[in-house]
């Protein structure tokens, strides 16, 4: 054991890490409702993926999907820059 201590490699390397912001989070967000709007958008034409989410919650899943993807990009574009390291 050296000098930091167990685990001393792995507690200076946290440290450096940047936090996770609004704009990360939004921007993550906004990927997981673009997925969601795609998946209940996607005609049962294809087979097994369309039919992941059921047919009675499509349309409300379509419109509340959309709805949070604007929203969560209209907050990463308006943003400021990421924090530097």
């Amino acid at each position: 054991m050296d000098a930091r201590g167990a685990g001393g490699e792995q507690v200076s390397k946290a440290k450096n890490q940047r936090p996770m912001n609004t704009k990360n989070l939004a921007g993550y967000g906004s990927i997981a409702t673009s997925t969601l709007t795609a998946l209940s958008g996607a005609p049962y034409a294809l087979g097994d993926v369309a039919t992941i989410i059921p047919p009675h919650w499509k349309a409300k899943l379509f419109v509340v999907s959309a709805i949070a993807t604007m929203i969560l990009r209209l907050i990463r574009d308006h943003q400021g820059d990421s924090p530097s390291k």
